[in-house]
């Protein structure tokens, strides 16, 4: 009988205990289950606390952390008295967020249910840190730069050489400027790398200038001259002169093209031109600028004398007085232009002035650019082109029956020009310079046709004015 007794206790108890241990089995099953999607108390990213997050609420959280942190944190930097606070999201970093996530998560969440449910009801195991890794592109510190380069910028200046009142003046050269971006942009990694805020001077670095005062040295030795006469007989054509004179004084340096076009600018009022004769279709008329063409034609001539490259010259429609045939160049906005190279490695500068009715060109430089021969020039017509019958024009200004020559007829030429080399007194070289072509010109007559009643008396004579004669400049006008 007492054995029966404690078989039954026995087996009381082991039901009691078993109830237990299903009941703390179901509470141990019960709370892992609770635990599967979140991580476990005490873990950190950095500084953030996930404990209890699913994944998905802890991404978002240490994603605006870490946001808020690029945000938060500056490298200042500065120099010429600016400065600018570039924050650390500038950089465009990456953060390894879902591999450290993934790594954390692993608390709690390996091994048996006993095992992962001691390991999230240990209270004594302290804050567990994980570590983002922050990967950027170093190459984002230059860019970042880049949009600051202009607030450091300083352009050198070259040396330049003038000439006024027959002296060279040489204006010293000054060094400029400019953000030193690859040294910059190391200091900008290295502050950002830390992880803390830090300030960073910009390092500056020397821009030098292309032409220095030495450039100039010896390069100011008379090369070649030339002029050409003009009268007083109209002031504003002397202008004219003046002022294309003034506009070619230029240095020309190493294969540098010299464009008249880009030295006489816009031919206006505006500009210091006034209104003289300029060649429209073969005949005289008045026209803004006439007389600039005797300076491309004295440039022309000077150049003609150095190792200078002519570029574009094209000879006027009609003969001009002031230069033999062959030797003159013409020049009309936005249609003719006048273009010498300089091909040597020295600077060549060009000096123009009006003085006492002569219009002169000089060309200096290098001592070296001096022919050691003479130069002589012949102009040779090859071929002598009719001038087409007259062309009447009816005027009634005139009795009728009566004939006025308004402009002479011209043959043309065509002209070729020879250029001799002398060393010594003896020729060692004839080319042929160029070949011009002068188009020949019908004559004008003007026919009256006013009715009168008695004997007209003559009219006045009316010499025609000629270009070569009156020694007018002649201006193509396209």
């Amino acid at each position: 009988m007492p054995n029966r007794k404690v078989f039954f206790t026995l087996i009381t108890i082991g039901v009691i205990l078993a109830g237990l241990a299903t009941g703390s089995m179901v509470c141990i099953y019960t709370k892992t289950k609770e635990f599967d999607k979140v991580f476990m108390d005490q873990i950190y990213i950095q500084e953030t606390y996930i404990g209890g997050l699913t994944k998905e609420e802890a991404r978002d959280k240490v994603s605006k952390a870490v946001r808020d942190k690029e945000k938060s944190r500056y490298i200042t930097f500065y120099g010429d008295d600016k400065s600018w606070d570039i924050p650390f999201e500038e950089f465009k970093a990456e953060h390894n967020i879902d591999e450290v996530l993934d790594e954390a998560f692993q608390l709690g969440h390996t091994g048996n249910m006993i095992q992962r449910y001691r390991e999230f009801t240990n209270k004594d195991k302290g804050k567990i840190e994980f570590t983002l890794k922050r990967t950027y592109d170093k190459e984002r510190a230059k860019e970042i730069l880049k949009e600051y380069e202009e607030e450091f910028y300083v352009s050198p200046k070259n040396a330049t050489m003038v000439r006024e009142n027959r002296q060279f003046i040489i204006t010293q050269e000054s060094n400029g400027q400019r953000l030193d971006i690859d040294a910059t942009a190391n200091k900008f990694n290295e502050v950002y790398e830390s992880g803390e805020d830090g300030k960073i001077e910009a390092v500056i670095a020397q821009v030098e200038a292309e032409i220095t005062s030495s450039f100039f040295d010896n390069v100011q030795s008379p090369i070649a001259s030339f002029y050409t006469s003009y009268t007083n007989a109209d002031l504003n054509r002397n202008t004219n002169l003046k002022v294309g004179a003034q506009k070619i004084n230029t240095a020309v340096m190493p294969g540098e093209t010299f464009a008249l076009s880009e030295h006489f600018g816009d031919i206006t009022a505006d500009n210091g031109y006034k209104t003289s004769k300029v060649i429209v279709n073969g005949e005289l008329v008045d026209g803004i600028g006439g007389g600039v063409c005797q300076v491309a034609s004295t440039l022309y001539n000077s150049v003609l004398l150095t190792d200078l490259q002519i570029v574009s010259r094209q000879n006027h429609s009609q003969p001009v007085g002031y230069i033999p045939l062959g030797r003159d160049a013409t020049y009309a906005t936005n249609a003719i232009d006048f273009k010498f190279k300089n091909p040597t490695e020295y600077p060549a500068y060009v000096e123009s002035y009006v003085e006492n009715n002569r219009l002169y060109v000089n060309i200096f430089g290098h001592e070296s650019l001096k022919p050691d021969t003479d130069i002589k020039f012949e102009s040779v017509v090859t071929e002598v082109v009719p001038a087409p019958a007259p062309k009447y024009e009816k005027d009634p200004t005139l009795p009728k029956g009566t004939e006025v020559e308004k402009l002479s007829p011209r043959d043309g030429k065509k002209v070729n020009l020879y250029k001799y080399t002398y060393k010594d007194g003896k020729l060692i070289d004839k080319i042929l310079e160029n070949q011009s072509y002068y188009r020949p010109r019908a004559g004008i007559i003007r026919v009256g046709t006013k009715e009168v009643s008695a004997a007209p008396e003559p009219p006045p004579a009316e010499p025609e004015t000629s270009e070569s004669e009156s020694n007018q400049e002649v201006e193509e006008v396209a």
